[in-house]
Protein backbone atom coordinates (compact mmCIF):
# COMPACT_ATOMS: atom_id res chain seq x y z
CA UNK A 1 0.00 0.00 0.00
CA UNK A 2 1.32 3.41 -0.91
CA UNK A 3 2.01 5.55 2.14
CA UNK A 4 0.74 9.12 2.12
CA UNK A 5 2.81 11.76 3.89
CA UNK A 6 0.99 14.90 4.82
CA UNK A 7 1.48 18.59 4.52
CA UNK A 8 3.55 21.33 3.17
CA UNK A 9 3.48 24.98 3.93
CA UNK A 10 4.20 27.29 1.06
CA UNK A 11 4.88 30.99 1.10
CA UNK A 12 4.36 33.31 -1.81
CA UNK A 13 6.25 36.48 -1.14
CA UNK A 14 5.43 39.98 -1.14
CA UNK A 15 5.92 43.56 -0.34
CA UNK A 16 4.37 45.90 2.15
CA UNK A 17 2.04 48.46 0.63
CA UNK A 18 2.86 52.11 0.23
CA UNK A 19 1.00 53.51 3.20
CA UNK A 20 1.70 57.23 3.15
CA UNK A 21 3.42 57.42 6.54
CA UNK A 22 5.03 60.86 6.95
CA UNK A 23 8.43 59.51 7.97
CA UNK A 24 8.52 57.24 4.92
CA UNK A 25 7.69 60.14 2.64
CA UNK A 26 10.47 62.15 4.29
CA UNK A 27 12.99 59.41 3.51
CA UNK A 28 11.89 59.32 -0.11
CA UNK A 29 12.23 63.08 -0.33
CA UNK A 30 15.80 62.89 1.00
CA UNK A 31 16.59 60.35 -1.74
CA UNK A 32 14.70 61.53 -4.80
CA UNK A 33 14.62 65.30 -4.19
CA UNK A 34 17.51 66.33 -1.93
CA UNK A 35 19.91 63.51 -2.85
CA UNK A 36 20.94 63.35 0.82
CA UNK A 37 21.63 59.64 0.84
CA UNK A 38 23.60 59.60 4.08
CA UNK A 39 20.72 61.32 5.91
CA UNK A 40 18.23 58.86 4.43
CA UNK A 41 20.45 55.90 5.37
CA UNK A 42 20.64 57.02 8.97
CA UNK A 43 16.85 57.34 9.15
CA UNK A 44 16.33 53.96 7.48
CA UNK A 45 18.71 52.27 9.92
CA UNK A 46 16.87 53.78 12.89
CA UNK A 47 13.44 52.82 11.55
CA UNK A 48 14.14 49.37 10.13
CA UNK A 49 14.06 47.28 13.36
CA UNK A 50 10.44 48.30 14.00
CA UNK A 51 9.36 48.95 10.42
CA UNK A 52 6.79 46.16 10.32
CA UNK A 53 5.18 45.84 6.90
CA UNK A 54 7.30 48.73 5.58
CA UNK A 55 10.53 46.75 5.91
CA UNK A 56 10.61 45.59 2.28
CA UNK A 57 10.34 49.12 0.97
CA UNK A 58 12.96 50.33 3.45
CA UNK A 59 15.36 47.63 2.24
CA UNK A 60 14.77 48.71 -1.35
CA UNK A 61 15.44 52.35 -0.43
CA UNK A 62 18.51 51.38 1.61
CA UNK A 63 20.12 49.64 -1.34
CA UNK A 64 19.37 52.64 -3.54
CA UNK A 65 20.99 54.92 -0.95
CA UNK A 66 24.20 52.89 -0.99
CA UNK A 67 24.33 53.23 -4.77
CA UNK A 68 23.69 56.97 -4.63
CA UNK A 69 26.11 57.53 -1.75
CA UNK A 70 29.14 56.27 -3.68
CA UNK A 71 29.05 52.86 -1.98
CA UNK A 72 28.48 50.67 -5.04
CA UNK A 73 29.87 47.49 -3.50
CA UNK A 74 27.48 47.77 -0.56
CA UNK A 75 24.62 48.68 -2.89
CA UNK A 76 25.14 45.66 -5.12
CA UNK A 77 25.61 43.40 -2.11
CA UNK A 78 22.38 44.66 -0.54
CA UNK A 79 20.38 44.25 -3.76
CA UNK A 80 21.77 40.72 -4.18
CA UNK A 81 20.85 39.92 -0.57
CA UNK A 82 17.28 41.08 -1.30
CA UNK A 83 17.04 38.69 -4.24
CA UNK A 84 17.98 35.84 -1.88
CA UNK A 85 16.03 36.96 1.18
CA UNK A 86 12.69 37.79 -0.42
CA UNK A 87 10.64 35.56 -2.66
CA UNK A 88 9.93 38.13 -5.37
CA UNK A 89 7.53 36.88 -8.01
CA UNK A 90 7.01 40.23 -9.75
CA UNK A 91 9.19 40.14 -12.86
CA UNK A 92 9.08 43.94 -13.04
CA UNK A 93 10.54 44.19 -9.56
CA UNK A 94 13.19 41.58 -10.31
CA UNK A 95 14.16 43.56 -13.41
CA UNK A 96 14.28 46.76 -11.36
CA UNK A 97 16.66 45.22 -8.83
CA UNK A 98 18.85 43.60 -11.48
CA UNK A 99 19.05 46.88 -13.38
CA UNK A 100 19.93 48.66 -10.13
CA UNK A 101 22.79 46.21 -9.58
CA UNK A 102 24.11 46.91 -13.07
CA UNK A 103 23.79 50.68 -12.71
CA UNK A 104 24.80 51.04 -9.07
CA UNK A 105 27.33 53.85 -8.74
CA UNK A 106 27.11 54.90 -12.40
CA UNK A 107 25.99 58.34 -13.61
CA UNK A 108 22.67 56.73 -14.53
CA UNK A 109 21.95 55.23 -11.14
CA UNK A 110 18.24 54.65 -10.58
CA UNK A 111 18.46 56.66 -7.37
CA UNK A 112 18.91 59.74 -9.56
CA UNK A 113 16.46 58.96 -12.33
CA UNK A 114 13.52 57.28 -10.60
CA UNK A 115 10.60 58.97 -8.86
CA UNK A 116 7.87 58.37 -6.30
CA UNK A 117 5.38 56.90 -8.75
CA UNK A 118 7.78 54.44 -10.31
CA UNK A 119 8.94 53.13 -6.94
CA UNK A 120 5.38 52.93 -5.65
CA UNK A 121 4.15 51.01 -8.69
CA UNK A 122 7.01 48.54 -8.47
CA UNK A 123 6.43 48.04 -4.76
CA UNK A 124 2.71 47.47 -5.21
CA UNK A 125 3.35 45.14 -8.12
CA UNK A 126 4.98 42.65 -5.77
CA UNK A 127 2.38 40.02 -4.77
CA UNK A 128 0.80 40.23 -1.36
CA UNK A 129 1.82 37.67 1.21
CA UNK A 130 -0.21 34.51 1.06
CA UNK A 131 0.77 31.42 2.98
CA UNK A 132 -1.00 28.12 3.17
CA UNK A 133 -0.83 24.60 4.46
CA UNK A 134 -1.17 21.71 2.01
CA UNK A 135 -1.76 18.00 2.30
CA UNK A 136 -0.61 15.90 -0.63
CA UNK A 137 0.83 12.51 -1.50
CA UNK A 138 4.59 12.01 -1.46
CA UNK A 139 4.43 10.66 -5.00
CA UNK A 140 2.38 13.52 -6.42
CA UNK A 141 3.62 16.87 -7.64
CA UNK A 142 2.58 20.05 -5.92
CA UNK A 143 -0.93 21.04 -7.01
CA UNK A 144 -0.75 24.75 -6.47
CA UNK A 145 -3.60 27.00 -5.48
CA UNK A 146 -3.92 29.90 -7.92
CA UNK A 147 -5.58 33.29 -8.13
CA UNK A 148 -8.62 32.99 -10.41
CA UNK A 149 -10.26 36.35 -9.73
CA UNK A 150 -8.63 39.60 -8.67
CA UNK A 151 -10.03 41.36 -5.61
CA UNK A 152 -9.90 45.15 -5.82
CA UNK A 153 -7.53 46.79 -3.33
CA UNK A 154 -10.37 49.03 -2.13
CA UNK A 155 -12.21 45.91 -0.96
CA UNK A 156 -9.25 44.87 1.19
CA UNK A 157 -9.01 48.38 2.64
CA UNK A 158 -12.73 48.26 3.44
CA UNK A 159 -12.31 44.95 5.27
CA UNK A 160 -9.44 46.32 7.35
CA UNK A 161 -11.61 49.26 8.32
CA UNK A 162 -14.51 46.96 9.19
CA UNK A 163 -12.21 44.86 11.37
CA UNK A 164 -10.96 47.96 13.18
CA UNK A 165 -14.57 48.97 13.86
CA UNK A 166 -15.61 45.41 14.81
CA UNK A 167 -18.20 45.57 12.03
CA UNK A 168 -19.10 41.89 12.00
CA UNK A 169 -21.93 42.35 9.50
CA UNK A 170 -19.58 43.81 6.91
CA UNK A 171 -17.00 41.06 7.45
CA UNK A 172 -19.63 38.33 7.31
CA UNK A 173 -20.96 39.79 4.08
CA UNK A 174 -17.49 39.46 2.50
CA UNK A 175 -17.64 35.70 3.04
CA UNK A 176 -21.25 35.41 1.79
CA UNK A 177 -22.04 32.92 4.54
CA UNK A 178 -25.72 32.09 4.90
CA UNK A 179 -25.31 31.16 8.56
CA UNK A 180 -22.38 31.50 10.92
CA UNK A 181 -21.24 31.48 14.54
CA UNK A 182 -19.00 34.28 15.75
CA UNK A 183 -16.62 34.97 18.62
CA UNK A 184 -14.53 38.07 19.19
CA UNK A 185 -11.48 38.83 21.34
CA UNK A 186 -9.09 41.77 21.47
CA UNK A 187 -7.19 40.86 18.29
CA UNK A 188 -9.43 38.33 16.54
CA UNK A 189 -12.89 37.95 15.08
CA UNK A 190 -13.69 34.31 14.32
CA UNK A 191 -16.47 33.28 11.94
CA UNK A 192 -17.40 29.59 11.74
CA UNK A 193 -19.71 28.49 8.95
CA UNK A 194 -22.94 27.22 10.52
CA UNK A 195 -25.16 28.52 13.29
CA UNK A 196 -24.34 25.94 15.97
CA UNK A 197 -20.64 26.49 16.59
CA UNK A 198 -20.59 29.30 19.15
CA UNK A 199 -18.59 27.25 21.67
CA UNK A 200 -16.05 26.15 19.06
CA UNK A 201 -15.69 29.68 17.71
CA UNK A 202 -15.01 30.97 21.21
CA UNK A 203 -12.44 28.20 21.80
CA UNK A 204 -10.57 29.07 18.59
CA UNK A 205 -10.63 32.80 19.37
CA UNK A 206 -9.23 32.27 22.86
CA UNK A 207 -6.59 29.84 21.55
CA UNK A 208 -5.43 32.38 18.96
CA UNK A 209 -5.38 35.19 21.52
CA UNK A 210 -3.19 33.08 23.81
CA UNK A 211 -0.94 32.12 20.91
CA UNK A 212 -0.62 35.74 19.83
CA UNK A 213 0.45 36.84 23.30
CA UNK A 214 3.03 34.07 23.44
CA UNK A 215 4.45 34.79 19.98
CA UNK A 216 4.69 38.52 20.73
CA UNK A 217 6.56 37.87 23.98
CA UNK A 218 8.74 34.95 22.90
CA UNK A 219 9.83 36.33 19.52
CA UNK A 220 9.71 39.99 20.63
CA UNK A 221 7.22 41.07 17.99
CA UNK A 222 4.83 44.00 18.20
CA UNK A 223 1.15 43.13 18.19
CA UNK A 224 -0.57 42.68 14.80
CA UNK A 225 -0.94 45.97 12.96
CA UNK A 226 -4.63 45.21 12.35
CA UNK A 227 -7.27 43.00 13.97
CA UNK A 228 -7.21 39.56 12.34
CA UNK A 229 -10.38 38.12 10.83
CA UNK A 230 -10.64 34.33 10.84
CA UNK A 231 -12.99 32.31 8.63
CA UNK A 232 -13.46 28.60 9.30
CA UNK A 233 -15.44 25.86 7.64
CA UNK A 234 -15.77 22.41 9.16
CA UNK A 235 -16.45 21.13 5.63
CA UNK A 236 -13.73 20.98 2.97
CA UNK A 237 -16.01 22.11 0.15
CA UNK A 238 -17.15 24.99 2.33
CA UNK A 239 -13.51 26.00 2.85
CA UNK A 240 -12.86 25.93 -0.89
CA UNK A 241 -15.92 28.12 -1.40
CA UNK A 242 -14.67 30.60 1.24
CA UNK A 243 -11.36 30.94 -0.56
CA UNK A 244 -13.08 31.83 -3.82
CA UNK A 245 -15.54 34.29 -2.27
CA UNK A 246 -13.05 36.05 -0.01
CA UNK A 247 -9.89 36.14 -2.09
CA UNK A 248 -10.74 34.90 -5.58
CA UNK A 249 -8.65 31.75 -5.11
CA UNK A 250 -9.04 28.52 -6.98
CA UNK A 251 -7.96 26.29 -4.11
CA UNK A 252 -6.38 22.92 -4.67
CA UNK A 253 -8.31 20.20 -2.91
CA UNK A 254 -5.27 19.50 -0.75
CA UNK A 255 -5.12 22.96 0.85
CA UNK A 256 -6.39 23.12 4.44
CA UNK A 257 -5.60 26.69 5.43
CA UNK A 258 -4.00 29.95 4.38
CA UNK A 259 -3.46 33.55 5.46
CA UNK A 260 -3.75 36.76 3.45
CA UNK A 261 -1.93 39.91 4.51
CA UNK A 262 -3.91 42.43 2.46
CA UNK A 263 -6.94 42.09 4.72
CA UNK A 264 -5.19 40.41 7.70
CA UNK A 265 -7.32 37.28 7.44
CA UNK A 266 -6.88 33.56 7.96
CA UNK A 267 -9.07 30.93 6.34
CA UNK A 268 -9.08 27.27 7.38
CA UNK A 269 -10.71 23.90 7.04
CA UNK A 270 -10.85 22.88 10.70
CA UNK A 271 -13.44 20.16 11.42
CA UNK A 272 -12.37 19.82 15.05
CA UNK A 273 -12.16 23.58 15.69
CA UNK A 274 -8.85 23.08 17.52
CA UNK A 275 -6.94 25.92 15.85
CA UNK A 276 -3.72 24.03 15.09
CA UNK A 277 -3.40 25.17 11.49
CA UNK A 278 -4.47 28.67 12.52
CA UNK A 279 -1.67 28.96 15.10
CA UNK A 280 0.72 28.13 12.30
CA UNK A 281 -0.85 30.78 10.03
CA UNK A 282 -0.88 33.37 12.81
CA UNK A 283 2.89 33.13 13.20
CA UNK A 284 3.20 33.49 9.42
CA UNK A 285 1.32 36.79 9.69
CA UNK A 286 3.58 38.07 12.47
CA UNK A 287 6.75 36.97 10.66
CA UNK A 288 5.58 38.45 7.37
CA UNK A 289 4.60 41.68 9.12
CA UNK A 290 7.94 42.10 10.88
CA UNK A 291 10.72 39.89 9.51
CA UNK A 292 9.84 38.84 5.95
CA UNK A 293 13.52 38.62 5.05
CA UNK A 294 14.24 35.53 7.17
CA UNK A 295 15.43 32.43 5.24
CA UNK A 296 12.74 29.93 4.27
CA UNK A 297 13.86 27.22 6.67
CA UNK A 298 13.06 29.62 9.54
CA UNK A 299 10.00 31.27 8.00
CA UNK A 300 8.49 27.85 7.29
CA UNK A 301 9.95 25.63 9.99
CA UNK A 302 9.16 27.77 13.02
CA UNK A 303 5.43 28.34 12.26
CA UNK A 304 5.10 24.62 11.50
CA UNK A 305 6.35 23.90 15.03
CA UNK A 306 3.09 25.22 16.48
CA UNK A 307 0.61 23.37 14.26
CA UNK A 308 0.90 20.50 16.78
CA UNK A 309 1.62 22.13 20.12
CA UNK A 310 0.44 22.48 23.70
CA UNK A 311 -0.39 25.67 25.58
CA UNK A 312 1.11 25.38 29.07
CA UNK A 313 -0.44 26.70 32.28
CA UNK A 314 2.05 29.59 32.31
CA UNK A 315 1.11 30.63 28.76
CA UNK A 316 4.16 29.09 27.06
CA UNK A 317 3.48 27.09 23.91
CA UNK A 318 5.60 24.04 23.19
CA UNK A 319 5.69 22.22 19.89
CA UNK A 320 5.37 18.43 20.07
CA UNK A 321 6.77 15.62 17.99
CA UNK A 322 4.16 14.92 15.35
CA UNK A 323 3.47 13.49 11.91
CA UNK A 324 6.37 15.35 10.25
CA UNK A 325 8.97 13.61 12.41
CA UNK A 326 7.17 10.28 11.89
CA UNK A 327 7.17 10.82 8.12
CA UNK A 328 10.91 11.53 8.10
CA UNK A 329 11.51 8.35 10.08
CA UNK A 330 9.52 6.32 7.54
CA UNK A 331 11.75 7.45 4.67
CA UNK A 332 15.03 7.40 6.60
CA UNK A 333 17.90 6.46 4.32
CA UNK A 334 16.01 7.51 1.18
CA UNK A 335 16.49 11.27 1.36
CA UNK A 336 19.19 13.84 2.12
CA UNK A 337 18.77 15.13 5.72
CA UNK A 338 21.45 17.84 5.36
CA UNK A 339 20.65 20.92 7.40
CA UNK A 340 23.40 22.91 5.68
CA UNK A 341 21.75 22.30 2.32
CA UNK A 342 18.33 23.68 3.31
CA UNK A 343 19.90 26.58 5.24
CA UNK A 344 21.61 27.75 2.06
CA UNK A 345 18.44 27.55 -0.04
CA UNK A 346 16.56 30.58 -1.28
CA UNK A 347 12.79 30.58 -1.61
CA UNK A 348 12.50 29.17 -5.11
CA UNK A 349 14.88 26.28 -4.45
CA UNK A 350 13.19 25.52 -1.13
CA UNK A 351 9.89 24.97 -2.92
CA UNK A 352 11.26 23.26 -6.03
CA UNK A 353 9.94 19.75 -6.62
CA UNK A 354 13.14 18.07 -7.79
CA UNK A 355 12.07 14.48 -7.31
CA UNK A 356 9.99 12.29 -5.04
CA UNK A 357 12.63 12.27 -2.30
CA UNK A 358 13.59 15.93 -2.57
CA UNK A 359 10.29 17.76 -2.50
CA UNK A 360 9.01 20.64 -0.41
CA UNK A 361 7.32 18.33 2.08
CA UNK A 362 10.67 16.86 3.09
CA UNK A 363 12.40 20.25 3.23
CA UNK A 364 9.62 21.76 5.35
CA UNK A 365 9.58 18.72 7.62
CA UNK A 366 13.34 18.96 8.15
CA UNK A 367 12.95 22.65 8.97
CA UNK A 368 10.13 21.94 11.44
CA UNK A 369 12.00 19.11 13.13
CA UNK A 370 15.12 21.27 13.52
CA UNK A 371 13.01 24.03 15.09
CA UNK A 372 11.68 21.41 17.52
CA UNK A 373 15.26 20.30 18.25
CA UNK A 374 16.26 23.91 18.99
CA UNK A 375 13.24 24.32 21.26
CA UNK A 376 14.25 21.28 23.26
CA UNK A 377 17.83 22.59 23.47
CA UNK A 378 16.58 25.96 24.73
CA UNK A 379 18.10 27.74 21.71
CA UNK A 380 15.02 28.57 19.59
CA UNK A 381 14.55 32.22 20.54
CA UNK A 382 18.32 32.87 20.40
CA UNK A 383 18.49 31.42 16.89
CA UNK A 384 15.51 33.48 15.73
CA UNK A 385 16.86 36.71 17.15
CA UNK A 386 20.35 36.14 15.75
CA UNK A 387 19.10 35.68 12.19
CA UNK A 388 16.66 38.58 12.54
CA UNK A 389 19.41 41.01 13.61
CA UNK A 390 22.06 39.81 11.17
CA UNK A 391 23.56 42.53 8.98
CA UNK A 392 22.52 41.81 5.37
CA UNK A 393 25.93 43.00 4.16
CA UNK A 394 27.54 40.27 6.28
CA UNK A 395 24.83 37.65 5.79
CA UNK A 396 25.87 34.13 6.77
CA UNK A 397 23.33 31.36 6.09
CA UNK A 398 25.19 29.16 8.57
CA UNK A 399 25.02 31.65 11.44
CA UNK A 400 23.61 28.74 13.45
CA UNK A 401 27.19 27.63 14.09
CA UNK A 402 27.78 30.79 16.13
CA UNK A 403 24.41 30.45 17.88
CA UNK A 404 25.16 26.91 19.04
CA UNK A 405 28.95 27.25 19.30
CA UNK A 406 29.51 24.15 17.15
CA UNK A 407 30.76 23.32 13.69
CA UNK A 408 28.11 22.38 11.13
CA UNK A 409 29.08 18.71 11.04
CA UNK A 410 28.66 18.45 14.82
CA UNK A 411 25.27 20.17 14.68
CA UNK A 412 24.22 17.68 11.99
CA UNK A 413 25.38 14.71 14.04
CA UNK A 414 23.65 15.91 17.21
CA UNK A 415 20.43 16.71 15.34
CA UNK A 416 20.28 13.31 13.63
CA UNK A 417 20.98 11.51 16.90
CA UNK A 418 18.02 13.37 18.43
CA UNK A 419 15.77 12.91 15.36
CA UNK A 420 16.25 9.15 15.09
CA UNK A 421 16.17 8.37 18.80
Amino acid sequence: MKKIYCAIIFLVFLSGSVNGQAWLDDIKSQIWVSKKYDVALAEINSRRPAAGSDVFELDLLKAICYCGNNQPNDGRAYFNWMLRAYWITSQDLKNYIKSSIDNCGSPHTLAQTNNYGALASLTIATPAIVSGKEFFGMSSEFDQTRVARKIDSAEYTSRLQAAAEKDTSRLAAASQLDAYSIASTQNFMVFVEGANYATGARRVAETLEAACQFFVNFYEFPMPEHPITVYISTDRDGFISLGEKLHGLEISYSLIGYSEMRDYSMVAYDPGLNGGTLKHELLHILINQNTPFLPPWISEGVPALYEVSTIQADGQILGNRAWREVALGQIRGNFNPSLERIMKMGWEKFFTYDDQMDNSLIKASLARSFALYLQEQGELSKMFESYRLQDPLEYDPLLITEVLGKQMHQIQEDYEAWLWE
